[in-house]
């Protein structure tokens, strides 16, 4: 936040552009993943590796899903609705300034104690999105890393 843009909220166009990049990775993410999913229960692809990339790709699904979901709720809310949402939120004390983050996606009201308070994105989004990305990641590594061991033991 910029010193001279106290009241400075996201900006509209992106997180237009955020929500509607997201709905659609999310969907297209699925879409490959029950695809991916499918294939390996008729043994198309069969074994470890198979399973634990599509268990990475779907944890990837859902963490691109949970931080879409945490951006939708930044894109409903207007300046009345931040106006709203901290006066309510503050309970009595002085806004001031926002606090806006695309990553993770949230909308804070900063009290003139120095204290800020979350509103408008729910308060799992952050941590169930990291957990998944983290997920991903582990699940993804360990495919590969079975891979390599499955083409070692064949080269043996």
């Amino acid at each position: 936040m910029a010193a001279d843009a106290p009241f400075a909220g996201h900006d509209p166009a992106t997180v237009i552009v955020l929500a509607f990049a997201g709905l659609i990775a999310t969907a297209c993410l699925g879409v490959y993943g029950i695809v991916r999913g499918v294939r390996t229960l008729r043994g198309r692809h069969r074994g470890l590796t198979a399973g634990l990339r599509t268990g990475g790709l779907a944890a990837a699904t859902c963490a691109v899903g949970m931080y879409t979901w945490g951006v939708l709720h930044l894109a409903v809310l207007d300046e009345s609705g931040q106006a709203d949402a901290c006066h309510e939120a503050l309970n009595g004390r002085k806004l001031a300034a926002y606090e806006a983050t695309y990553l993770p996606p949230s909308f804070g009201c900063v009290a003139d104690d120095g204290k800020t308070y979350d509103v408008a994105v729910p308060g799992y989004v952050t941590p169930v999105s990291g957990l998944l990305a983290v997920s991903a990641f582990l699940l993804t590594a360990f495919s590969f890393a079975e891979a390599h061991n499955d083409k070692k033991e064949n080269t043996t």
